[in-house]
């Protein structure tokens, strides 16, 4: 182990050992649960079938050209 040390240089691999403790952090922060904030809220929409709307005109131009 000495000598992985003493070929990369201390200077180096405390950079590096500082790096990936800062970059583990952030990951930590990022992946932490926030609370309400991230559940949905709110009505929520979705696609019905009406005749006017987008997957009903793609049918329609689709079977033609069936």
């Amino acid at each position: 182990m000495h000598r992985a040390l003493s070929r990369f240089g201390r200077r180096r691999t405390l950079q590096t050992g500082a790096l990936i403790a800062v970059v583990l952090g952030l990951l930590a922060w990022w992946l932490q649960p926030r609370g309400d904030e991230g559940d949905p809220s709110g009505p929520l929409t979705f696609s019905t079938g009406v005749p006017s709307g987008v997957y009903q005109r793609y049918g329609e131009r689709l079977e033609d050209a069936l």
